[in-house]
């Protein structure tokens, strides 16, 4: 069985098909930068949310051992994700270990 030979396209066609597909790959494109943006900003919220919870321990730390009182509380973390707060002041510290939240009364160094 022989097949038919394709019909030739007018130079109308070729230029439709040509500005479809520049259609296309520029839709794909705009998706392809909102993909991009939403994960930014679920990225971003992530880091807020983690900011929060950081400092909701650590008001709850302020808040156990009395420092609810101090204007000048200074936070930090480690590379091991224990974080400590300490009264500016006194320099009396805190320190919660991240996956526990325990916490215990520590002189801070400075």
């Amino acid at each position: 069985m022989i097949a038919a030979p394709r019909a030739k396209k007018t130079s109308g066609e070729v230029a439709a098909a040509a500005k479809c597909k520049a259609d296309l790959q520029h839709q794909a494109d705009e998706l392809e930068q909102q993909h991009i943006e939403t994960l930014a900003e679920m990225d971003l919220e992530e880091e807020l949310d983690d900011k929060a919870e950081e400092h909701s321990i650590v008001r709850k730390l302020a808040d156990a051992y009395g420092l609810d009182g101090v204007d000048d509380v200074e936070m930090w973390s480690d590379n091991n994700g224990d974080i400590s707060v300490a009264d500016a002041d006194s320099h009396q510290a805190l320190e919660s270990d991240s996956d526990e939240a325990v916490a215990e009364n520590k002189v801070a160094q400075k």
